[in-house]
């Protein structure tokens, strides 16, 4: 579960928004809290570190600080926290891409438009965390770095890492509980392996080749979605 708190000076407001986040199609993904004012989101921020997700008013009473302020002072261009801005005054429109954001909003909440956003930050969260992979075997567990990795291959009960310097890690796994905690680009190519596009360098009829120069298989029943995923994720030829 994830963490979301709701920055908004206007009681209303506030208890809108989270009655909306609370209504939405996302609602079970996320534990929220609210605040009120700058010095209480700081507060949050220092008791509870930064939210998942922060939707955050703009125009925050009679501060001379607003939204877009606390988010550049609070939040480094490092943190994984997804922004949302709420405001109901359309000038600032301009002003929040001086600070990181993935949404604008404007007030009163539109279900739809909430959603959207909130479904923006869920993929964000997913491919940040998905970008490091726990793998555990024989009693130790290892966090590999996705972008490290050269495809997967399984055998028998067991799921086979290959790494793009040559290493092999093995763990139990099932394909499908691989294929939900990797990074969405990677692409099953076979019943039994999967590529990290980003490793190939070549895409024939019977296989993948990686930029190490191993051959990966390519099935017939899985080669129009491979290959559309290939092209999807490295652009048309």
């Amino acid at each position: 579960m994830h963490s979301l708190l709701v920055m908004d000076d206007s009681e209303v407001s506030r208890e809108a928004t989270i009655d909306a986040v609370e209504a939405g199609s996302f609602a079970r993904y996320f534990k929220v809290a609210a605040v009120s004012s700058l010095d209480a989101a700081s507060d949050y921020i220092a008791f509870h570190g930064a939210p998942d997700v922060l939707i955050a008013d703009i125009q925050m009473g009679d501060s001379d600080r607003d939204g877009i302020d606390f988010v550049r002072e609070r939040l480094s261009c490092s943190s994984r926290t997804q922004v949302i801005y709420l405001t109901g005054h359309v000038e600032y429109c301009t002003k929040v891409y001086e600070s990181q954001h993935i949404y604008f909003l404007t007030k009163p909440v539109v279900q739809k438009e909430l959603d959207r956003a909130l479904g923006r930050a869920l993929e964000n969260l997913h491919q940040e965390a998905s970008r490091k992979l726990a793998v555990s075997f024989n009693h130790q567990t290892r966090v590999l770095d996705t972008d490290s990795i050269e495809y997967l291959e399984s055998s028998r009960r067991k799921m086979l890492i290959h790494m793009r310097d040559g290493s092999v890690f093995e763990t139990y796994a099932t394909m499908a509980d691989m294929m939900e905690r990797l990074p969405r680009s990677f692409i099953r190519c076979h019943k039994s392996f999967v590529v990290n596009p980003d490793r190939m360098v070549r895409l024939a009829k019977g296989h993948f080749e990686s930029d190490t120069g191993v051959a990966i298989p390519l099935s017939n029943k899985y080669r129009q979605q491979a290959k559309e995923g290939f092209f999807d994720h490295i652009g048309r030829p």
